[in-house]
């Protein structure tokens, strides 16, 4: 039988290991499983129930790393039993998050915001205002990545509150994702004044990997805003950064939005060259999709130019790749370019062959945009044709989508208006605190649908 001083000496050793292990967690999450391993055999010969949910909580934390989800799963349910036979109200909470992110990371939305809800409610039980604002910001990005773009902000929104009631720093990561949502509701003026608000932080910190993000993103906001000269001059400061750091992931990314940006100026031979280059990144780090998004891209370019051998080319390289990698986005916008190409040869057959498939994912996703250039270009072909009654027909189908698309963005656009007066007028009376978001995310409950995401940062 062991003393209780031995005991402590042994609980002390074990505790320094599990320390190791959390700090690996971080860059070799392998590494940190094999520590972890030697705390199991000393964690079984005595009773010390605290660390065992410890070790199979960070134990979660490196299979989701390595992206074995089902077994962080398993290791974050485990932790969760023993903590609450604990009564460990913080370790509880903890794993809930956890298990919210990794639902996140299966893109199982609605599980994850179930898990991030359950947290929030034991949290406004405790009163415990720190992880009840970075949950908030979680739950903004899972209703980000879900393109609600009404409740991601008022959950944003809503953890800015808690940190300026607690007086505790914003972090950027959370200004950033509230300028890609601006950036996604096409209000480039707000997106890059929440840049810049993330850029002055991470600056301060020398955070070069999401500076570069950062400064990316501005460039983006600007080419979209056709302030190309400000565009090109941000996405080349970014590009600086990113060789600097030798991040390829981030050079391609900003090699390919320069290749749109020249493109947009039809400056076609520096579109094509900067595009080339994003490619050969994308093919050394193996990121099949990126690949296939150039190859679309490159596509597009060489139809504008009328090199329409060219660009059948690309576009079939591209569909083959979506096809393997079942992008249903990209598949669709394949499918559209080679009808614009075909409609170019007159070739109603194939012109139709290939919008009704591109149809028919549209129907299945949903997408009005889509829906109504498909049948724009469907009303078109068929008047070239002189066949007018098909041609009407689809007119009236392309005006019906339109006509939806409007409604939504208008009730998008009203919804955002609301929440930035709201927002905005309690800052100026400094009175956040009495911000009602429970109602205001009730009145914001629907969101419109949209594409393309940038970098977004989850907290752990």
């Amino acid at each position: 039988m062991e003393t209780e001083e031995n005991l402590e000496i042994y609980k002390s050793k074990l505790n320094l290991i599990i320390q190791k292990a959390v700090n690996e967690s971080k860059i070799k999450p392998e590494r940190s499983l094999d520590i972890l391993k030697q705390a199991g055999n000393m964690y079984n010969s005595i009773d010390y129930k605290k660390e065992l949910a410890n070790v199979k909580f960070i134990e979660g934390i490196c299979h989701r790393q390595l992206s074995n989800f089902d077994i962080a799963i398993q290791s974050y349910n485990s932790a969760l039993e023993i903590y609450k036979e604990l009564n460990d109200h913080e370790g509880e909470v903890k794993s809930l998050n956890s298990l919210g992110n990794v639902y996140y990371s299966l893109s199982n939305h609605n599980k994850a915001i179930e898990f991030y809800n359950i947290c929030i409610e034991k949290l406004n039980v405790s009163g415990e205002k720190d992880f009840m604002a970075e949950i908030y910001s979680n739950i903004g990005l899972v209703y980000q990545e879900m393109n609600n773009y009404t409740s991601s902000l008022a959950n944003y929104f809503e953890s800015i509150n808690i940190f300026l009631e607690i007086n505790k720093p914003i972090p950027p990561s959370l200004y950033n994702n509230i300028g890609i949502v601006y950036q996604e509701l096409y209000d480039y003026s707000t997106s890059i004044e929440y840049f810049n608000k993330a850029l002055i932080l991470e600056e301060y910190d020398n955070n070069l990997l999401f500076l570069c993000s950062t400064l990316g993103n501005i460039g983006i906001s600007y080419t979209e805003n056709r302030d190309y000269f400000n565009g090109i001059t941000y996405l080349c400061e970014a590009l600086i950064i990113s060789k600097l750091i030798n991040n390829r992931q981030s050079e391609a990314n900003i090699y390919s939005h320069l290749g749109n940006t020249y493109r947009m100026l039809k400056l076609y031979i520096e579109a094509i060259e900067y595009k080339i280059k994003a490619l050969k990144y994308y093919k050394e780090i193996s990121d099949k999709n990126s690949v296939a998004n150039t190859f679309y891209q490159l596509g597009k370019i060489y139809f504008e130019m009328k090199d329409f051998v060219t660009a059948k080319k690309y576009y079939n390289d591209a569909l083959e790749i979506s096809l393997e990698t079942n992008d249903d986005l990209l598949e669709t916008k394949i499918y559209f370019g080679l009808a614009e190409l075909y409609n170019k040869f007159k070739n109603l057959d194939l012109t139709e062959n290939y919008l009704q498939k591109a149809r028919e994912i549209s129907i299945y996703k949903n997408s009005f945009n889509d829906l109504n250039e498909i049948h724009s270009l469907l009303s078109n072909c068929y008047k070239s044709f002189g066949q007018y009654e098909k041609a009407l027909e689809e007119l009236e189908k392309s005006k019906y989508y339109e006509s939806k698309l409007l409604d939504i963005n208008n009730e998008q656009k009203a919804k955002k208006m609301l929440l930035n007066k709201i927002f905005r007028i309690c800052k100026v009376n400094n009175n956040l605190n009495g911000l009602d978001y429970s109602k205001l995310k009730n009145i914001l409950s629907k969101g419109v649908f949209m594409n393309n995401l940038k970098r977004t940062n989850i907290i752990l």
